[in-house]
């Protein structure tokens, strides 16, 4: 089995419970075949894919295991240790949802309404409730307020903002990931929409009675709402209507969870829950589902808000051992339909040296060349033009691994072109270039010339014709954006 690479996950999704973890598999654009490599001391295994571009682990608890801040804090932990490249995190799952019918605007949280935890007035965006001292008749004093976590990573409030300025329509960018997930299996299930019939909130009134608040049904457009405020986290399972009243009343706590307070000072997570009970005494796991769902779904939307770097349709990682024929055949592809293109820009990728001395060679060629600016900036300034469209550039003999404060483990990223045309073809010996990339990748064992382009098809994700030749080198052609006329 393929052994995974920790150092190019940049992403943790971390979803303690079964259910939430099933839901976040179901939204990786990919899932990575393979596993992580463990020694002692690993307690947790972890699985991985590419979601919105971002390379992404998913983190949840072992079976059995008690969850609360406890085991969430040990989990987020070792997700720190073992991925030294994060760069945020993001606590996906359920939680309970503390309506206020009472307050001005009216707080109507329903069941499969997603919570997403952000500072409000003076309220932290989450909220340790359990952490303080007890002041017996006195009530309750939180530690600092509350304000002792930190604070999620700018870029993931960045993204959250961007989602909330659509507000009430904000669902819309998510609920396309819900619609194909919801008749996905899973242990007990699918992750359907129980129906808003089985959706009761209780209340007591003043004479002590427990009643259901009869609530107008919502419709169906418009089925399901975002609520962004404060969320409390502790390790106590909250039951008590009394007591989550008093919470929701003083700190404005849109709901409440049990993992968020022992992840945010190891990973400071972006909190997005799914609202599966309303935090009291008829508490039940039958909203699980559905309310995770929804919340993973929330959370593909975020990543997918945080862009990484676009590259072009046309763009491949070719892998393999050296002497296996990498470099031969893409020289094959480039002779035979090199009128297909505008430029074909060919670098030697093997050191950081190589690379400048390649940028500045073709630097010299470039319309509107200005011999003060670097030249690798102005390459990728002409590539990254939408008037420069049919070109083609091939880093041969990529490094196996990457350090941009050393000079001969350099960051290929840096040199290629942001934008969503042209084509980029990277040959290596490292199998894992492509996922660190988001980018297609095969693998090439030595193969003879004449089978040359139907590897490079297969490179491509099309199907080889049975009379490869001529048509072929059409499909591989047109795959790569070319509109070469083969005689």
């Amino acid at each position: 089995m393929n052994e995974l690479n920790p150092n190019i996950y940049t992403v943790a999704w971390i979803a303690p419970l079964e259910i939430e973890a099933q839901a976040a598999l179901h939204m990786l654009d990919h899932e990575h075949s393979g596993r992580f490599g463990l020694g002692k001391g690993n307690d947790y295994i972890f699985r991985a894919g590419d979601l919105g571009g971002h390379n992404t682990i998913i983190a949840t608890l072992p079976a059995g295991q008690e969850y609360g801040t406890g085991s969430a804090a040990a989990l987020a932990s070792q997700v720190k240790m073992f991925f030294p490249n994060l760069w945020f995190g993001l606590l996906v799952g359920v939680a309970a949802g503390l309506p206020s019918l009472s307050r001005h605007p009216l707080r109507d949280i329903r069941l499969g309404d997603v919570l997403v935890g952000l500072p409000e007035g003076s309220s932290a965006g989450l909220i340790a409730y359990d952490l303080g001292k007890d002041l017996g008749a006195g009530g309750f004093q939180l530690l600092r307020d509350g304000h002792v976590l930190a604070s999620t990573e700018t870029v993931v409030r960045s993204a959250i903002q961007n989602i909330k300025l659509m507000a009430p329509r904000d669902v819309d960018t998510f609920q396309p990931y819900y619609e194909g997930i919801r008749r996905k299996k899973h242990s007990t299930g699918d992750f359907n929409d129980p129906g808003q019939d089985q959706d009761r909130l209780y209340r007591t009134d003043h004479k002590g009675v427990r009643r259901i608040v009869k609530r107008r049904r919502r419709p169906d457009s418009a089925r399901t709402r975002v609520w962004y405020g404060p969320i409390g986290s502790g390790e106590k399972l909250m039951k008590n209507a009394q007591k989550r009243d008093e919470l929701r009343d003083k700190y404005g706590i849109i709901g409440l969870e049990m993992e968020a307070a022992g992840t945010m000072n190891r990973i400071p997570v972006g909190v997005i829950r799914g609202v599966c009970d309303y935090g009291d005494e008829h508490k039940n796991k039958r909203w699980q589902s559905y309310a995770a769902a929804m919340a993973a779904a929330y959370a593909k939307a975020v990543l997918y808000e945080i862009k990484t770097q676009s590259l072009g349709p046309g763009s491949l990682v070719l892998w393999g051992l050296s002497g296996s024929g990498k470099t031969q055949l893409a020289i094959h592809y480039v002779t035979t339909n090199k009128q297909s293109y505008q430029s074909v820009l060919w670098i030697d990728g093997s050191s950081y040296a190589l690379v400048h001395q390649s940028f500045e060679n073709l630097s010299h060629h470039i319309s509107g060349y200005h011999r003060g600016r670097p030249a690798t900036e102005q390459v990728i300034e002409w590539l990254e033009r939408g008037t420069n469209r049919s070109w083609m550039m091939i880093f041969d003999n990529v490094p196996g691994a990457y350090d941009v404060d050393d000079p001969e483990n350099f960051d290929i990223r840096k040199y290629l072109p942001a934008c969503d045309h042209g084509h980029i073809l990277l040959i290596t010996t490292a199998s894992d270039l492509h996922l660190r990339l988001a980018l297609p990748g095969t693998h090439l064992e030595g193969v003879d010339d004449t089978t040359g382009s139907s590897i490079l098809l297969r490179c491509a994700g099309v199907q080889a014709p049975e009379d490869s030749g001529k048509a072929t080198a059409r499909s591989i052609s047109r795959k790569l954006g070319g509109s070469t006329t083969c005689p």
